[in-house]
């Protein structure tokens, strides 16, 4: 009876010690996460940058950002992936066989850090470690076709291409959009549609507008002045100018 009780009391002393050393680990984690936060709500209100995003996106954000892009795949090859599910399965079992979770006991994490009765599915799971969804991203988007990131307009921008070459079959403005990308990201341009480098390259192109739209008025005989973004599309030389100032700007690190 001794030998019996000396054993449950080591046991038992050995699980408060574990749970002991787990709640100090999970201290330390929320521990660097408010500090994460508070350096985050720190910049927002001296600096008024909001383009910054948090240190973690939190469990449910980055459910709804895998969930869109499954949708995605999903619309993209609905004969392979004909459900949320048919696409959760193959990036489990590469989980699985490949890294070596074992979801199951992810589940019963999930359940012990948030302090849970209900078992949570794999995929809720999985958001509540930053390690594991990571790997699915990576997963995730090695389903979609190698060609399905790949962007025709600006992949020809960047060889060199004019901009009569490059026309396949978006609108003359969206290409327009796709010449200026590369030096909006370059200028941290967070404005709609890039309008702020669109306007800092038109500035930059040194043309007569006033010029150019009465030409443009007397040509298709209409009684509204046209827009820089309708001239460019309209004018292949302007185009090439346009294109040319693009190229010179990215190349210029000073005028940014």
């Amino acid at each position: 009876m001794k030998m019996i009780t000396e054993d449950i009391i080591g046991q038992s002393l050995k699980e408060v010690n574990a749970q002991y050393e787990q709640a100090i680990r999970q201290l330390a984690g929320l521990n660097r996460t408010i500090q994460n936060l508070q350096k985050y709500a720190s910049h927002l209100i001296n600096v008024g940058d909001f383009s910054v995003k948090p240190h973690r996106i939190s469990n449910e954000a980055w459910r709804k950002r895998a969930s869109e892009m499954i949708k995605e795949l999903i619309k993209l090859n609905k004969k392979d992936y004909p459900t949320f599910n048919s696409v959760l399965v193959p990036i489990y079992i590469q989980l699985r066989n490949v890294y070596g979770v074992v979801l199951d006991q992810l589940r019963k994490d999930y359940r012990y850090n948030n302090d849970t009765l209900r078992y949570p599915s794999a995929f809720e799971s999985i958001s509540d470690d930053d390690m594991v969804r990571s790997i699915f991203d990576s997963l995730l988007v090695g389903l979609f076709p190698e060609d399905y990131f790949k962007d025709e307009a600006l992949e020809r921008i960047e060889r060199g291409d004019n901009y009569e070459e490059i026309i396949v079959d978006d609108p003359p403005e969206e290409v327009i959009l796709k010449i200026i990308a590369p030096l909006a990201v370059k200028r941290n341009d967070n404005s709609y549609g890039y309008i702020d480098t669109f306007k800092f390259v038109c500035n930059h192109m040194k043309c007569s507008w006033g010029n150019l739209q009465t030409r443009y008025i007397n040509r298709n005989d209409v009684s509204e002045p046209p827009s820089k973004a309708v001239i460019i599309a309209s004018n292949i030389s302007v185009q090439k100018k346009f294109i040319k100032t693009v190229r010179a700007l990215l190349a210029d690190n000073n005028d940014l």
